[in-house]
């Protein structure tokens, strides 16, 4: 069995050396960067994880009611309003009852997903876009890529409809016109009793 000795190591040339030193520096290095990318990427992850947490945080929820409309093309030009609305992320309609023979119990549902307002701010939006679309008296109106035309007593029923409650949960707007015809006003969805819209408390703004 032979020793080692200098004459049967392995002789490596300079080039040889040169490149292991090279490699030697080189391995370092890349772990850094990996492991730097790595860390860069869990950052971003848990970064953009509490921006969207605090995004959702910042948003809020409340219920819309509209009263006392009876026409289908009412509800859906006050829906494309309701949600196009700034601060409005979302307008979810999830309850709609339409009786032409009952205007009283005619109402309309949804639930609203805002942020950058309030409530009472949204509520004065609302009321300020709807007097803008009925100020200039025209029966046309663009909805969903299609225009529609409404009727005279469509028209004046969009001109009645005003805030009546707001709360930090919900709105509630209501058509004048519907409950005014009533002496005894019968108020349903559990609503109190008065003679007259303008008596009524908490009607928002008007």
């Amino acid at each position: 069995m032979k020793r080692l000795s200098r004459e049967y190591l392995p002789c490596l040339s300079k080039s040889t050396i040169m490149i292991l030193v090279i490699l030697s520096l080189l391995l370092p290095l890349g772990m850094t960067t990996e492991s730097s990318h790595a860390s860069s990427t869990v950052d971003e992850a848990v970064s953009g994880g509490l921006l969207k947490q605090r995004l959702e945080a910042q948003q809020g929820v409340l219920t819309l009611k509209l009263l006392g409309v009876t026409s289908y093309e009412l509800t859906e030009l006050f829906h494309n309003l309701v949600k196009n609305t700034p601060g409005v992320i979302e307008a979810r309609r999830y309850h709609l009852n339409l009786d032409p023979k009952s205007p009283q119990a005619c109402c309309v549902e949804w639930q609203i997903t805002f942020a950058a307002t309030t409530p009472f701010a949204l509520e004065s939006e609302i009321y300020n876009r709807l007097k803008n679309i009925t100020n200039n008296d025209s029966a046309t109106h663009l909805l969903n890529g299609s225009e529609i035309t409404l009727s005279a007593t469509e028209l004046a029923s969009l001109k009645a409809i005003k805030p009546w409650q707001a709360t930090s949960h919900s709105l509630r707007f209501i058509q004048t016109q519907t409950f005014a015809q009533s002496q005894e006003f019968p108020w349903p969805h559990q609503r109190h009793h008065h003679n007259r819209w303008s008596d009524c408390p908490n009607r928002g703004f008007e």
